[in-house]
Order: structure tokens, then C-alpha cells, then sequence
């Protein structure tokens, strides 16, 4: 006979098997019951652990201490031109980066390295680094200035991106991005260093 409960019971003691059946020659026997003190039971899951949260601070602090990680490259020391290479080599690398962690934030299966705009601009907006208008709030990069900096493709002379005359220069030197990098280098060099700039934040 299998372990039972007693279901005539009418007193409030209640019975569960906490036993196995034997190796011998008894398995008609129950070879033990025991009582459940249920408020007791209540008790220790009162007193169990909380489950751990997810800390939206210290994620954030991570985030932000990998974007402090990346560094000047050392080509600011050549010029308009080298400062403004340098600059922007830093923030297609924290673009990826923000673009990458609002991948995550959307659970978007992405495995691209390389950099979308129309990405960045949609990760922006979720952590609230876009201003709008002329003048850009402190700590956000303005949303007119996106483009200047890292529209794709070849661009057009006299108003190429800082992403276009980078690209230009550098892959096949290209003397007249030279000369526009020099031309512009104070409007990309300011824009660039507001989006070097920079820091997620938050209610934390």
C-alpha cells in the first residue's frame, strides 16, 4: 500500500509522505508521516530573501564608466585637421557604444559593427540625449548636429558630414576634405566635443 493522506481528518493537523518505500519485505507499511505547521511555513517565506532587483544605477554607472574609457587618440597634436580626426574617432566609438547599449535596452538582436544612423538617433532619443532646437540643453547633443557628424556616403563638397570628410582623408587623402576639415574644424571640433561629452543619466 502507497503512503496516504488521512482525508477524514477534521482536526487541523494535515499529513504529507516524507518517506520512501523499503528495500525489504515491508512495502504494505508507511513508513513515516509528519505533521506541517503551516503558520511556520508562512513565517520562513516571510523571512525569505527578496529577489534580487535589477539596479538601474549601477547599470548606468557601468555604462558611463565604459564610455570615460575611451581615450583621445593622440592625433590632436597635428593641427585642426588631426584634432578634429581625433575627436571624431572617439565619437563614432561612443556611438556604437550608445547605439549598442539601446540594442540591449530592446533586447534587438543586433550584431552589427557597424554605425546606423538612424540607430543612433532612435538611441539617443531613448536616453534623452537629443535636444531640439538651436540651442542645445547641457549634458545632450543637438539634434541638427547628428547629421553634421555622421551622415554616410560621399557627401557633397562644401557640405560634407565630419563622418564624410573623415572618411575622405584618411582612406585616399583627399586634399579637398583637407582643406574643408580646416575650413569647418571649429564647428565639427565644438560639436564633436559635446558628443564626447556625453553621460547617460537618469533618476539615479
Amino acid at each position: 500500500m502507497l503512503p496516504y493522506c488521512d482525508n477524514d481528518s477534521t482536526g487541523d493537523d494535515a499529513y504529507i509522505d516524507r518517506g520512501c518505500l523499503s528495500d525489504g519485505d515491508e512495502d504494505d507499511e508507511v513508513t513515516e508521516f509528519a505533521a506541517v505547521d503551516f503558520d511556520e511555513v508562512a513565517t520562513r517565506v516571510l523571512r525569505a530573501p527578496p529577489v534580487p532587483q535589477r539596479n538601474p544605477c549601477g547599470l548606468q554607472t557601468a555604462r558611463n564608466n565604459e564610455l570615460k574609457a575611451v581615450r583621445p587618440t593622440g592625433f590632436d597634436c597635428q593641427g585642426t585637421v588631426g584634432k578634429m580626426i581625433d575627436l571624431y574617432l572617439q565619437s563614432e566609438v561612443l556611438a556604437k557604444k550608445i547605439t549598442g547599449f539601446y540594442y540591449k535596452e530592446k533586447n534587438l538582436n543586433n550584431q552589427t559593427t557597424d554605425l546606423n544612423l538612424g540607430d543612433l538617433r532612435k538611441a539617443l532619443k531613448h536616453f534623452k540625449l537629443i535636444s531640439y532646437g538651436k540651442n542645445p540643453a547641457r549634458g545632450k547633443i543637438s539634434e541638427c548636429s547628428i547629421n553634421w557628424l555622421f551622415k554616410g556616403g560621399s557627401g557633397t563638397p562644401g557640405k560634407k558630414s565630419a563622418r564624410q570628410l573623415r572618411n575622405g582623408y584618411v582612406h585616399t587623402l583627399n586634399e579637398s576634405d583637407r582643406l574643408e576639415m580646416i575650413k569647418n574644424g571649429t564647428f565639427f571640433v565644438n560639436n564633436l566635443k559635446d558628443f564626447v561629452g556625453l553621460q547617460l543619466h537618469g533618476n539615479c
